[in-house]
């Protein structure tokens, strides 16, 4: 399954200044043939310039650190992950696609120990990944990634025992109100809830206010352009609303993109032709955190009376998304 739990959760440090980072992709083992579309979520509007035949050259502007989710091979949806931060000056990513292997150039202690962290967690080693956040914390609390990293804490009694330990710069954070929001305010659904009521506005800058839905199901399809799995998904999404009777169903797409101006301005979100909003504080608004959102791209099903049916995460689930939707009668 491919989710974005970890770039649902980089959030902007207005303390850091932007700075110019060349990143470079080297690829080997192309042919005439072959087509790589390469993507990188965080900057997926980005255009490369091409300095030869094999090598994409990118100039990124981050404000904050960037946790980069790069598709390698978009047909094989083959992904790499790689932290970037305003301090560097350059870095790359050196792809061999005989091999199906991905190199970066440069590995920094953010990688070193956030791969550390999620290969314990895919294990069912939360223990040790627990162990291994509060050693990089025990070292830097005044380091945004120790922020970052807290989140993956299994303990959450002490995550914020872990959090209140932080620098009082971090906790001066909107990044710090946020997350200690998401560990006393998340709730847990299930089947049968009721359907929370909201009004945020389009792109257009018009209000969009579910009340006036009457009589039809809804479909919340959370999502951000710094997703890769989001923006890869969005032409099967848009198939697969074109194929039904949307008299019966309303498709709602809610945006948790930080910068509401470069949601607007974004390709994937001008293919979405049902209602697309935007929320502030992306995955820690009051939505998010009333569905226990977790990943991304992130489906909530509701029936006519508003009573939640099922929520699936990932792009693989659209399948199983559209077999619930042929129920609609």
């Amino acid at each position: 399954m491919q989710r974005c739990t970890f770039l649902l959760l980089t959030m902007l440090l207005s303390q850091l200044i932007p700075a110019q980072v060349v990143f470079t992709i080297q690829q080997k083992g192309l042919s005439k043939d072959s087509v790589h579309e390469i993507i990188i979520g965080n900057f997926a509007d980005v255009v490369p310039k091409q300095v030869n035949d094999s090598t994409l050259e990118y100039l990124f502007t981050p404000n904050r650190p960037e946790y980069l989710f790069i598709v390698a091979d978009k047909t094989t949806r083959w992904v790499t992950r790689l932290w970037i931060t305003p301090e560097m000056k350059s870095n790359g990513l050196v792809i061999d696609y005989n091999r199906r292997t991905a190199k970066p150039v440069m590995l920094s202690e953010w990688d070193l120990v956030t791969q550390k962290v999620f290969d314990f967690q895919d294990t069912k080693q939360q223990a040790k990944a627990d162990s291994t956040i509060e050693l990089y914390l025990s070292k830097d609390r005044d380091s945004y990634f120790s922020l970052w990293i807290l989140r993956f804490m299994g303990d959450k009694k002490r995550e914020l025992q872990l959090m209140d330990q932080l620098s009082p710069a971090l906790k001066a954070s909107d990044e710090f109100r946020q997350l200690t929001a998401a560990l006393t305010a998340r709730k847990y659904p299930k089947p049968g809830d009721p359907f929370l009521e909201f009004k945020l506005t389009d792109k257009n800058e018009s209000d969009f206010d579910t009340k006036s839905i009457k009589n039809k199901w809804i479909l919340l399809n959370f999502w951000a352009n710094s997703c890769g799995p989001c923006v890869k998904e969005m032409d099967d999404l848009v198939k697969l609303y074109r194929s039904i009777d949307t008299s019966k169903i309303e498709f709602i797409s809610i945006s948790l993109d930080e910068n509401k101006d470069t949601w607007k301005k974004a390709t994937a979100t001008s293919k979405i032709i049902w209602p697309s909003v935007w929320t502030m504080d992306n995955v820690y608004c009051p939505l998010c955190l009333n569905y226990n959102l977790y990943s991304m791209p992130f489906f909530i099903l509701f029936d006519y009376n508003k009573k939640l049916i099922f929520i699936k995460d990932g792009s693989d689930e659209l399948e199983n998304i559209k077999k619930a939707l042929t129920e609609i009668r």
